[in-house]
């Protein structure tokens, strides 16, 4: 501290302080000194990074309302609904029961497809 201006090194850190050039906690343990980088390139590294969150926040923010939209729609379906109890088939004398695999769509489309999905009982 010869060579310089400030008689001791608190007058120097309490300079770089008001200089803004660091922060400084005045504990009872002593002095803590927090370097402030005001490099452009850091800067501009940070809002970026910044920037980054925050999009990343509105995307997750996007998501859980699309995801409690998809839930009120399937509330709102279950309770338009009424749900029906699966019966057990019965069949009734000599009846034969048939079913298809196929969807009616298929069905339209020829007898050979419709003959591979049917199932006698």
């Amino acid at each position: 501290m010869n060579a310089t201006k400030w008689s001791s090194l608190s007058g120097f850190c309490q300079y770089l302080a008001r200089a803004g050039y660091c922060t400084i906690d005045e504990t009872p343990k002593g002095w803590y000194i927090a370097y402030i980088d005001k490099d452009p390139a850091t800067l501009e590294k940070q809002k970026r990074k910044e920037r980054r969150e925050k999009s990343d926040l509105s995307e997750e923010e996007r998501e859980r309302k699309r995801i409690e939209k998809q839930l009120k729609k399937a509330q709102r379906e279950a309770e338009g609904k009424d749900e029906s109890a699966p019966t057990e088939l019965q069949k009734q004398g000599d009846e034969k029961v048939t079913f298809s695999l196929f969807s009616k769509a298929k069905k339209e489309e020829g007898p050979e497809k419709e003959e591979i999905g049917r199932a006698h009982v």
